[in-house]
């Protein structure tokens, strides 16, 4: 029988990691809850992907379900809820209950996937999940969100009107734009070696340590 191709990803494992180690950094900096920061993940990424691989990435908002875990079928939906308007096959998104990625040549990548854990223990699941890495082809997404099989599969439902809210926000927002720089600035793709710490100033002028990131992954979705 002949093997399907794998599909080609639009950037390595040890890429992403790096990527995403960088911009943890920076939020660890800020005290941040990493697993409410998606915006800033998918919007930074996304310019990494633009200056470093010269990719076309772009990034989108709106309601995202993964399962992340298979004996449970535990699905980390990240949405807007209203009691009982997804059991109907209502889903919807705002400023209230979103969730960013970005689309690049065809995938789906979210860097915010390593921490899931923490993103799942908010929702009160106990169920303990491994980090990884989150690429994969836009093709293979599931038909809506209660349709997952296996793990990793995973239903997004985009809401442009949002994405044109929060996205330009973002970039119009000093604070948010001068973190963003500081990740464009840190950067190194690898094989080349990176920083392990990068001053940042306050609003004070005061300066101090950003840390890289040391969370590793055990593979992907």
């Amino acid at each position: 029988m002949k093997k399907t191709p794998p599909h080609k990803l639009a950037i390595g494992l040890p890429d992403y990691l790096r990527i995403f180690r960088v911009m943890n950094a920076v939020m660890d900096g800020l005290n941040s809850d990493r697993s409410k920061c998606c915006l800033f993940f998918s919007v930074t990424g996304a310019a990494i992907l633009k200056h470093f691989y010269r990719k076309e990435a772009r990034v989108l908002a709106g309601s995202a379900f993964y399962l992340v875990d298979d004996p449970t079928s535990s699905v980390l939906a990240i949405t807007k809820f209203a009691d009982g308007e997804l059991d109907k096959g209502v889903i919807d998104s705002d400023r209230s209950g979103f969730h960013c990625w970005v689309e690049c040549e065809g995938q789906v990548i979210d860097f915010q996937a390593p921490v899931f854990p923490e993103a799942l223990a908010q929702t009160g699941n106990p169920v303990r999940i491994p980090r990884k890495m989150f690429q994969k082809p836009r093709a293979l997404m599931v038909a809506g969100p209660t349709m997952h099989e296996q793990i990793g599969d995973f239903y997004l439902q985009p809401n442009l009107a949002l994405t044109n809210d929060l996205v330009p926000g973002f970039l119009d927002h000093p604070a948010s734009k001068d973190l963003m720089n500081i990740c464009l600035t840190w950067f190194t793709r690898p094989p080349k070696s990176i920083q392990r710490t990068f001053a940042m100033g306050n609003d004070v002028g005061e300066l101090f340590k950003l840390q890289l990131s040391e969370i590793d992954l055990s593979g992907a979705w």
